[in-house]
């Protein structure tokens, strides 16, 4: 068996650098999700934390802008609920507190109720408003993330 030459350590920081910059030019990334993958791939918890340092230096890492980014993005391209973007944020590896500002910033509670109730009328629009349908939308209006409150505002105003 041939025994390979082990990389020199500085050349480990470029490797994983390099995997880093491939990982965040499909999409911008949290640290933590940075701080996983580049796990995944087998680097030393040392050598991710001087990676992401070195671009959160370079802003290529922001937590705060990112997480701007994905409210936008998801507010965009479907309609979600707070809980569902929050829930989104925190999963991705994203400060409780930061990811409750944004999401609180990027969808008050009444942008919040606007947005269900265009979900619903489209969803109606497509489906008609007999009971099955509106059991549907309801859970449909849950799995998006509406809180307990507006999903009931909604369909009650279906129902009557």
């Amino acid at each position: 068996m041939i025994a390979r030459p082990r990389p020199a350590p500085n050349d480990n920081l470029e490797r994983a650098k390099e995997a880093a910059l491939r990982l965040l030019s499909y999409r911008a990334r949290s640290e933590e999700e940075l701080r996983r993958r580049l796990a995944q791939k087998g680097y030393a918890a040392g050598t991710v934390r001087r990676v992401i340092a070195e671009l959160r230096r370079v802003d290529l890492v922001n937590d705060r802008q990112f997480a701007e980014s994905w409210v936008e993005s998801r507010l965009a391209g479907r309609r979600a609920g707070r809980r569902g973007l929050l829930w989104e944020l925190i999963r991705k590896g994203l400060d409780r507190d930061l990811a409750g500002e944004i999401v609180d910033r990027r969808l008050p509670p009444e942008a919040e109720t606007v947005a269900a109730k265009a979900l619903a009328d489209e969803f109606l629009a497509r489906e008609g408003a007999e009971p099955k349908s509106l059991a549907r939308l309801h859970r449909l209006l849950v799995r998006r993330g509406f809180s307990p409150a507006t999903v009931a505002e909604v369909l009650s105003r279906r129902q009557t």
